[in-house]
């Protein structure tokens, strides 16, 4: 007896058969039969398997590799119900080096019998060898390398997709870059005023990028309409304390002198590099030579240059001394009136007990500082002279004292005069960060260093105090009042107003770039 019984029908099905002889008796028996619907659970070797798999156990995060002879990129690939599909699809960019092949962009590793073909010879696992597997590994490097002398430099993504005989997939993207090995640079038009420079770079690279050699962080580029690359510092707006709009140059960024860059091509380091020529001298930065001026009073200068000037007087003849090869300064009473040591570029007249402070240098600038470089010490009091002409006078007795070096780029055609001392209203006073031009000219930039405590110990400090510019493209114009360096021993002592005890050491001073 054959027994049919639809499989969608999920029921119990009973039959009775019943027999009888020829004398009339008769045995019956029910036989109950189960049926269960396509796909039900009842049915053997009905699971689904696993989804398959495509691991790059060298790159566990897929990210870019560069294309080379010895890259690792062999890829794992599993399918526990066995490969049905196995297709790699090439970027559009390489359609012409395939067609070379015969073959287009889309390759079937299971199909294309001219892949088949070409693989087989490289030793790949494909065609009817592939179909079914339930795991496999691919290398991506023989075919890359296959092609690699056609391929322009830059970047290209491949495509991996799988599918079992279950009709699941898995999808994975491949990114190699092809490196210009070969590319020429050359830095050209380097302004170390302007922190500007035109790199030209060969072969149409996909990336490029500089650095200062040393650093970790490059700096990307991007090619302008004629193809060259512009270096340039990145400049970061803010407000200063005062409330005026200033720039600070961004670490790292544009050219700088004295620096050596390196530059990096489609990912790859290039053997070229570049050393931007030696920054100024600041004119005895060592504090090594000193001389009578025409006053007869020391200055830190050559004989016959002046460059650096003081207060020094016939009253108070060490306000800035020689002391060891550094410049000391030191504040003093003279007739009982309080002076504050100090130095700076510039020029000093003396009439009577008053004096004028000519502030500024005629400098032939070639760079852009990024900092003062200075060497210091500093005995640092409390307020205990108040001169009589403080407009704030009651505002400082018995106030921690301040003592001050700073830098100032300036565009001046004359030097600006600070008039002061005894018995007579100071006049022409200023401060860098609060102004940013007076009558003499443009303040361009400044490097200010407050000095509020004293130092530990004898040995000087050595500090970098940056710059922060008003204007980030003027140059001072050749021939003007261009530069000023100051130190004082209390920064309110053109009022005459400051600790009588302050003394400050300086030495080593340089630009840093």
């Amino acid at each position: 007896m054959i027994l049919a019984v639809a499989k969608d029908e999920d029921a119990n099905h009973s039959f009775t058969v019943t027999i009888t002889d020829n004398n009339g008796k008769s045995v019956s028996a029910t036989c109950t039969f189960h049926s269960t619907p396509a796909g039900g659970a009842d049915e053997p070797g009905d699971e689904t398997p696993a989804k398959p798999t495509i691991a790059w156990p060298n790159n566990s995060t897929f990210a870019s590799m560069p294309i080379s002879p010895d890259m690792q990129a062999e890829l794992d690939i599993t399918a526990a119900g066995g490969i049905k599909t196995f297709v790699v699809t090439a970027p559009q960019s390489l359609e012409t080096i395939l067609g070379v092949f015969r073959l287009t962009t889309t390759l079937d590793f299971i199909n294309d019998e001219k892949l088949v073909a070409i693989l087989s010879s490289m030793d790949y696992t494909v065609g009817s060898e592939l179909k079914g597997a339930t795991s496999v590994k691919l290398d991506m490097q023989p075919m890359l390398n296959m092609i690699s002398n056609g391929l322009a430099a830059g970047s290209y993504t491949f495509t991996l997709t799988v599918t079992d005989n279950a009709d699941q997939k898995a999808e994975a993207n491949l990114t190699f870059e092809k490196i210009n090995e070969t590319a020429e640079l050359r830095l050209t038009q380097v302004d170390l005023w302007a922190n500007t420079a035109v790199l030209t770079v060969s072969g149409n690279p996909s990336s490029v990028a500089y650095r200062v050699k040393g650093e970790t962080d490059w700096n990307s580029l991007t090619a302008g309409t004629d193809g060259n690359y512009t270096i340039a510092p990145t400049w970061t707006p803010r407000q200063n304390a005062a409330g005026l709009d200033v720039y600070n140059p961004d670490e790292f960024t544009g050219i700088w002198a004295g620096k050596t860059y390196e530059f990096q091509v489609d990912g790859k380091v290039a053997e070229y590099t570049y050393t931007a020529e030696e920054g100024d001298a600041i004119p005895n930065g060592d504090m090594s030579k000193w001389s009578n001026n025409s006053r007869g009073v020391t200055a830190p200068n050559a004989e016959g240059e002046s460059f650096w000037d003081s207060g020094n007087n016939t009253f108070t003849k060490d306000l800035c001394s020689e002391d060891n090869g550094t410049a000391k300064m030191q504040a003093r009473l003279a007739l009982g009136f309080f002076a504050p040591g100090n130095m700076y570029t510039g020029d000093f007249t003396m009439s009577g007990v008053t004096g004028t402070a000519k502030f500024g240098k005629v400098y032939p600038w070639t760079a852009r500082p990024a900092a003062l470089k200075v060497s210091y010490k500093a005995n640092v009091g409390v307020i205990n002279k108040v001169g009589s002409n403080d407009p704030e006078a009651g505002k400082y007795e018995g106030q921690q004292d301040v003592s001050c070096i700073y830098a100032v780029v300036v565009d001046w055609t004359k030097q600006h005069e600070v008039y002061s001392g005894f018995g007579v209203t100071p006049t022409g006073m200023w401060d860098p960060s609060n102004v940013k031009s007076l009558e003499e000219g443009a303040i361009l930039g400044y490097a200010i260093l407050d000095i509020t405590e004293s130092t530990e110990g004898d040995a000087l400090v050595e500090t970098s105090i940056p710059f922060t510019w008003y204007d980030k493209e003027a140059k001072p114009a050749s021939g003007n009042y261009s530069v000023v360096i100051s130190c004082a021993t209390s920064k309110r002592g053109d009022y005459l107003t400051g600790c009588s005890t302050n003394k400050l050491w300086a030495d080593n001073f340089a630009w840093g770039y």
